[in-house]
This record gives C-alpha cells, structure tokens and sequence, in this order.
C-alpha cells in the first residue's frame, strides 16, 4: 500500500536541546534518519519536511525530501499544536488520502517499521495506527503522597512477583502515525476512535528531547546497534 504523503515536522527552536533536528548523528544530521527511513520504506508519494529553519530545509533536502512551503511563524512555536502543524501541511499539499506524521526526533524508526505500519493500518478496519512502546506493567508503577511515600499506581496491586508475568503497559513513542485526512480532519485527532497500536522495542522508541537523549543515541551508533536506512 503506497500512502499519498509523509510529513516529517521539524521546527528550528528548541528549548530542551537547540537544534537538535540539525544535531550530528552518525555523521549526518538528525533529520536524515527520518527522511531517509521515509524514502527507502517505498510507502509514501512524497515525503515532505514542514519547518521554519534553513538549515534544517537544507539538510532536509539533501537527504532526499521535499520542501515545498517555510511553515508560518505562527505554527513555530514551542505552543504550536502539532495537529495545526499537521493541518496546514495537508492543506499546502492538497492531500486527500492517506498520510503518516514522522517525527525526527526519533531517529531509529525504520524503514521497516514503518512498512509494517502500513502493513497494520492497510490489513485491519482501524482508521489510524500509533507506533508504541512497552513501559512498566501498572502493578510496577507508583505515584508519591505529600510526605513522598510510594502510592501504587493500580487501585489494587495484583499479587504478581515477577514483572514479567505481569501485562505492560503502552505509551504512544512519537515516532510514527498513519491517518486518513477525512478522519483527521473529522475527529481532529491522529488517535481517532478505534486506532491500532504498533509496537516498537525500547532502542527504536527512542526519543531525542536532551543532550542525554543525543549523547545514548550517538553510543548506541557508535556500538553499531543500530544504522541509517540507505
């Protein structure tokens, strides 16, 4: 299954890490994963990059994506919604069918995650797929008081001494969503009603938001666990 358009959003400001979608990774920029992942899954008619920054459109561009618009200043900013962000890419490209929102803060979602993404979204009745990642099962997982003592996080902690008899829990990752714009333009959300799940290991859900996020990344390439697509 192709889907008609790839949006990788890549705004240049960033509180966390300053320009982190320009940061070196593997010898090439962050962005590139993403678009590269992108072009060599054979799943998309274009991918495209929405942003504000010329330096990220000319990394962007030399990875192999298109830049057809500079997204408004409005919809740069750190309160800028990302389905706003999302909106205004659709609408500058005239896409009608199916598309995907790839973010480049997640530079080890694949090319092949995102053929079985598609995969998931082209073989079941769901409108939408969410890549997400394993966390711990909610009998392992507390909240604190006021005094800072342990409060589990289940009403009733089931009786499970091992953690991995117990059932994990799902949390969306960022790297990955497949929508129809009829259904995102009608329910206004990339989780509409009924949405799939597709998950991914700890590695690949990596996500890139501090210097400490960058600097695993760079350690987990450097001991070539993981590649860039070609």
């Amino acid at each position: 299954m192709m889907l008609d358009l790839a949006i990788i959003t890549a705004r240049a400001g960033s509180v966390g890490l300053p320009g982190k979608n320009v940061a070196e990774l593997g010898g090439v920029p962050l962005i590139a994963w993403t678009v590269r992942a992108a072009m060599a899954s054979r799943c998309f008619r274009r991918v495209i990059v929405s942003t504000d920054g010329p330096a990220i459109m000319s990394a962007a561009r030399a990875a192999g994506a298109e830049v057809p618009f500079v997204r408004p200043a409005e919809l740069a900013t750190s309160a800028a919604r990302s389905s706003d962000v999302v909106l205004h890419a659709l609408s500058a490209t005239k896409t009608t069918g199916a598309f995907a929102l790839l973010q480049p803060t997640s530079p080890f979602r694949s090319a092949e995650h995102i053929r079985q993404a598609v995969r998931i979204y082209d073989g079941t009745p769901s409108p939408a797929v969410v890549s997400v990642g394993k966390g711990k099962p909610a009998a392992w997982q507390f909240t604190t008081d006021e005094t800072g003592r342990l409060q589990p996080l289940a009403r009733a902690v089931p009786s499970v001494s091992r953690r991995q008899d117990a059932e994990p829990l799902l949390a969306p990752n960022g790297a990955l969503y497949l929508c129809d714009v009829k259904t995102f333009r009608d329910q206004g959300t990339l989780f509409p009603d009924g949405v799939a799940g597709y998950v991914m290991g700890h590695i690949d859900s990596l996500d890139i938001d501090e210097e400490e996020d960058l600097a695993l990344a760079r350690a987990i390439v450097d001991a070539r666990l993981r590649v860039i697509d070609s």
